[in-house]
């Protein structure tokens, strides 16, 4: 994936497991933080019991990157459908959530 999207090879995502990243955008006036979540590489098997989309060291990486963020505009953004609920189809409420990720 990172050679289709001409990612350097001295690249930190190549020294990395999974694709997430983010990039602070910033001109005089105001910033904006992209937050590129990968939804497929760490996850488990959806619909089953204690499952995870983002994987421990993925969702510690979000919360650290949260943490530290003071960009005017904040988007995270993910593959698949995060509020939806009432489809068959992907979405985040497939995963349920692990009680503790650290």
């Amino acid at each position: 994936m990172l050679d289709f999207l001409d990612e350097p090879h001295e690249s930190l995502r190549r020294q990395q497991k999974g694709v997430y990243w983010s990039h602070l955008y910033e001109d005089k006036q105001s910033s904006v933080k992209v937050i590129l979540l990968d939804v497929r590489y760490f996850r488990d098997i959806p619909n089953t019991e204690n499952t995870d989309i983002l994987g421990k060291k993925q969702w510690r990486w979000l919360e650290s990157t949260l943490e530290g963020n003071d960009a005017d505009l904040t988007l995270i953004v993910s593959g698949i459908q995060v509020l939806q609920e009432d489809h068959r189809y992907e979405k985040w409420a497939i995963f349920r959530k692990r009680e503790n990720v650290s």
